[in-house]
């Protein structure tokens, strides 16, 4: 029998701990955002935890995150290397903080003896830095470059075989219990140092677990950093490896970039064993006398229940590697340059180097919109919310410019006025130790290759970008600011909020909303709701157009229809884009727009359409603020001033972050009204005043005579500022605002009368 296996007694709680602290103070200093992701319980319930590997510092990162997580204590698994110097400071110190060499004689058993005892392992199975993020090769199987080897090999299968043996072990245990061998469960105790057997029942009562998980980084840089300028000072030169590494692992940590550590589905070994083999297993079990022969004894087995049970654990092992290096790259974060680059290579294999601009920034934005409908896709924070992408289809993107600017740094792309043209560079064999400085996008590319449902995608969006239909466009921009709402209601029902949003009453469904008429016009109505409320103030009037044969779309302000806190940061400009959005959605289905708006929503309507939109065809304004009755709101600029001094100087909420409010419709409107936002709307109607001039097409002024918020002068001080020969003023009897969502006096009518009209004009 061979030597007994060690039980890892170098580790030390104390060193793993400062450890932990220390590594958390240099996570705040550095520039790397680091985020863990998971959503199923892997991270309590998992054993076995399967990273891939890309950077040196990474190595150390899964460890902490585990343990931040649960409290729990993480062994894993360091090239000999770091070991070759057996009295090191530096090799005493892995030993303490449960790494153990690859190399070692009983590493199964070290690593099996650990989990039984709660303890977690942390196993980068693709065995070493994957810099070029190739793993799967031209028949879709998956491989690695081997630095040591100089060939692309398959990934190990140590960490298969290692959850294989240890669910055989625990089989085994509950066998004997259940044959009541209670001789043969106390040797097994003992061996393995639990205190009584009831522990290692225990222990082996839960099922293994292999967790798949995915570390993405973005962006990548490769212009120069410290790290890299002060080694090559220091050392006068430095290798290329080295200096490859410098350059872009430096700029990883010091240059603001995301780390998404993204859990995938787990793995249960037991699923894998087929019915014989546990009565082999069983057959065998009672001649193992410890943990350590279930994994050793596959090299000499002595007997041919022992070699075919070691057969079995091999081939399963086998299939289990290759469902984990899925479930690995499954968890991938897309993001856009993962995008643009796997499109980019996708136009090569066409035989394509270059493309006009607009073709790919809508195929780029098509993608993303596929993308978000496959399940089981993982979007990086700037694909999943519209605000990062929302202008992408007209190439103004942050991520977009980011990454061409990396392209062009690397000369693989250069641009011209109308036109992108891809360098024959990206074509070329690159060193591995140079192929992220001399072409990030074949990295990027890569990193994607294993998700077929994204190569897919991007065949798809890359046709339709080719011949875009203004239709499919509208479609995806409206699903936008859904998926916008969506997102802020999420972000607004946090903890944090709650104190605020308690105080709220509104039901009525404050979602954007695209209704389409049975018998279309040709036209189509964009109605926006007021300050406080929602599209939910403007449904009512959008299902009456839709009988007469209008589509109604109702965009949902930026800030409205979540909470109070959400209104609290958003400025009047972004009301006045969301606006601009849904004319560009109400084009891509009727030739003739017509604006509404209720209230804040009518001054907003009169605000774009002073920019003289070339679809619109007229514009209708109802109960516009531009004076109050309330008289207070002249000293709202004065308070929300003293406000931001307050937050300034005491990193409070300030001196009075809401005011009351005792809404019409309690049911749709916010209770609590920002400061910040009353004085947006403010700023808003200042703005407006000197634009109404601009307008060019027809205007129709309505106005609640008696008001009690608006006070009733504000609709003759927009007809008198009117220039526009087509206008007309109506003033409504009514004492209360909401003359729109009540239909005070007809009101609806009276607006399909002037779209009526004006529709007959512009179709003549």
């Amino acid at each position: 029998m061979e030597e007994k296996p060690e039980s890892a007694s170098d580790f030390k709680i104390s060193t793993y701990d400062w450890s932990v602290r220390l590594f958390r103070i240099l996570k705040k200093l550095l520039s790397v955002n680091i985020k863990l992701h998971h959503d199923a319980g892997q991270v309590e319930s998992g054993d076995i935890f399967l990273f891939n590997h890309f950077s040196r510092f990474e190595t150390f990162i899964p460890q902490y995150l585990i343990h931040e997580a649960t409290g729990s204590y993480c062994y894993s698994v360091a090239h000999a290397d770091f070991f070759a110097n057996e009295d090191s400071a530096f090799t005493n110190y892995l030993n303490s903080v449960g790494v153990i060499p690859h190399n070692h004689p009983q590493l199964f058993s070290l690593l099996a003896k650990a989990i039984l005892h709660g303890h977690k392992v942390v196993i980068f199975p693709e065995g070493g830095m994957v810099k070029d993020r190739s793993v799967i090769d031209e028949h879709g199987h998956y491989k690695v470059y081997s630095r040591s080897a100089d060939v692309r090999r398959k990934q190990h299968t140590g960490s298969a075989v290692l959850a294989m043996g240890l669910d055989a072990f625990k089989s085994a245990v509950n066998h004997a219990d259940k044959k009541g061998k209670r001789e043969q469960l106390q040797h097994w105790c003992d061996q393995l140092d639990f205190a009584h057997v009831d522990q290692l029942l225990e222990a082996c009562q839960r099922p293994t677990e292999i967790v798949p998980a995915n570390i993405t980084f973005y962006p990548l840089r490769i212009n120069d950093n410290i790290l890299l300028r002060g080694s090559e000072l220091l050392s006068k030169g430095l290798s290329l490896r080295a200096s490859e590494e410098l350059l872009i692992e430096g700029n990883i940590l010091l240059k603001d970039t995301d780390m998404d550590v993204r859990l995938g589905n787990p793995i249960h070994p037991a699923d894998y064993w087929r019915w014989w083999e546990h009565v082999l297993s069983r057959h065998i079990s009672p001649k193992m006398d410890e943990l350590e022969d279930f994994f050793y004894f596959t090299e000499h087995p002595d007997s041919i229940y022992k070699k075919l049970f070691s057969r079995s654990i091999y081939q399963h092992a086998a299939k289990v590697r290759d469902d984990y290096m899925v479930g690995m790259y499954e968890a991938t974060t897309v993001n856009l340059s993962h995008i643009a680059s796997a499109l980019i290579m996708q136009l090569l294999r066409e035989g394509v180097f270059d493309i006009d601009h607009d073709v790919f920034h809508h195929a780029c934005y098509l993608a993303i919109k596929r993308i978000q409908k496959q399940p089981g896709a993982h979007l990086h924070r700037t694909l999943a919310n519209p605000i990062f992408y929302k202008d992408l289809a007209k190439g103004n993107s942050k991520e977009l410019e980011q990454f061409l600017e990396l392209a062009g740094l690397a000369q693989l792309i250069r641009l011209s006025e109308t036109r992108y043209h891809f360098q024959p560079k990206l074509l070329d064999e690159h060193a591995f130790d140079e192929i992220r400085r001399e072409n990030p996008v074949a990295v990027y590319s890569n990193e994607v290759a294993p998700l077929r449902y994204l190569q897919i995608c991007i065949q798809a969006a890359l046709s339709e970008g080719r011949h875009i239909d203004k239709k499919q466009l509208a479609t995806c921009f409206f699903d936008d600011q859904v998926l916008a709402y969506h997102n802020d209601k999420a972000k607004f029902s946090q903890d944090k909020y709650l104190d605020i949003n308690a105080k709220e009453s509104a039901t009525a469904d404050p979602a954007p909303f695209l209704l389409f008429p049975q018998k279309e016009t040709g036209a189509a109505i964009v109605t926006v709701h007021g300050f406080l409320a929602s599209p939910a103030e403007v449904r009512g009037f959008g299902q009456y157009l839709t009988q007469q044969g209008y589509i109604a779309i109702g965009p949902r302000l930026a800030g409205h229809g979540t909470s109070p806190a959400d209104l609290r940061e958003r400025h009047y400009e972004e009301w006045l884009d969301d606006v601009r959005r849904t004319i560009t959605i109400a084009q891509g289905y009727a030739d003739h727009v017509f604006l509404t708006g209720f209230s804040t929503g009518g001054a907003l309507a009169l605000h774009v359409a002073s920019e003289n939109p070339g679809c619109l065809c007229g514009t209708a304004a109802v109960s516009v603020p531009i004076r109050f009755q309330d008289k207070a709101m002249m000293l709202v600029p004065l308070v929300h001033g003293v406000n931001q001094i307050a937050q300034l100087l005491s990193f409070r909420e300030g001196v009075k972050p809401y005011l009351d409010n005792v809404p019409e419709h309690a049911n749709i409107n916010y209770r609590s009204i920002p400061l910040h936002g009353l004085n947006e709307l403010r700023k808003l109607i200042a703005d407006l005043q000197p634009r109404l001039k601009l307008i060019e097409k027809p205007v129709s002024v309505f106005q609640g005579d008696r008001d009690p918020v608006v006070a009733p002068e504000s609709a003759q001080i927009i007809y008198d500022q009117l220039q526009v020969n087509d206008k007309v003023l109506e003033l409504i009897p009514s004492e209360t605002h909401g003359i729109l969502f009540q239909n005070t006096n007809m009101l609806h009518d009276k607006l399909i009368a002037f779209f009526n009209n004006h529709l007959k004009v512009a179709t003549q």
